[in-house]
């Protein structure tokens, strides 16, 4: 019989924290044992001790941390999930496209398509929702050529709305955004900085103050 009530899943195996910290520790210990044993995961008392501890420590870490159980295989825990992760550890996208002004790009490694064409109407939304994945622009103070590419060490974003840039590794933390999900997000960037985190956030510098120059859009 299941031990794990309906009521504590976020998703099929994504476990609510803030719903498991909340309750009794031998309920805790029953519902980590079924949901070791629903993902082939083998366990003992002292493991059960160790990954209740962990879950306590990182119950209120916005983007996460993790902890191993098996060679490729890692417990996540952040304030609004516990999930079970396949971290196998493999290269970086190290590839570059450079992308179209006008038309579309392909990026092959993410199965990802940037499309890109003028715009010059007003709009009524010139605040795009940070997950959106269509956004108005202005290119106009941008210097191309413009790239697709994944996260590199040192990269820098000016985030929506603020005057100085940041480390983006400083902004995927304060967006929540787990560490094992940073290098699979796409970027547009050209040679000085971040512009475009798809999916996270919008760089000030694509600020439309009036008309848009153009229309961006990722499927």
């Amino acid at each position: 019989m299941r031990l794990i009530t309906p009521e504590i899943y976020i998703e099929d195996n994504a476990i609510s924290t803030q719903k498991f910290v909340n309750l009794s520790t031998a309920l805790q210990k029953k519902i980590l044992v079924d949901f070791f044993i629903k993902n082939n995961i083998e366990h003992n008392y002292e493991k059960i001790e160790e990954n209740l501890n962990f879950i306590k420590e990182s119950s209120d870490l916005k983007s996460g941390n993790t902890l191993s159980l098996t060679k490729n295989t890692w417990l996540f825990v952040s304030s609004s999930e516990i999930r079970i992760i396949n971290r196998i550890i493999a290269d970086k996208i190290s590839e570059i496209i450079t992308v179209n002004l006008e038309g579309e790009t392909f990026f092959a490694p993410l199965n990802l398509t940037l499309k890109i064409q003028t715009y010059q109407e007003e709009i009524h939304i010139k605040f795009p929702k940070e997950t959106d994945t269509k956004a108005y622009v202005d290119l106009s103070r941008i210097e191309s050529p413009l790239y697709l590419r994944t996260r590199k060490d040192g990269d820098k974003i000016q985030p929506f709305g603020m005057k100085d840039k940041t480390k983006l590794k400083k902004y995927l933390i304060n967006k929540g955004i787990p560490e094992f999900e940073r290098d699979k997000l796409l970027l547009l960037v050209n040679e000085e900085e971040v512009l475009w985190v798809l999916g996270v956030g919008i760089s000030e510098l694509l600020r439309v103050n009036k008309i848009p120059t153009h229309e961006m859009r990722v499927f």
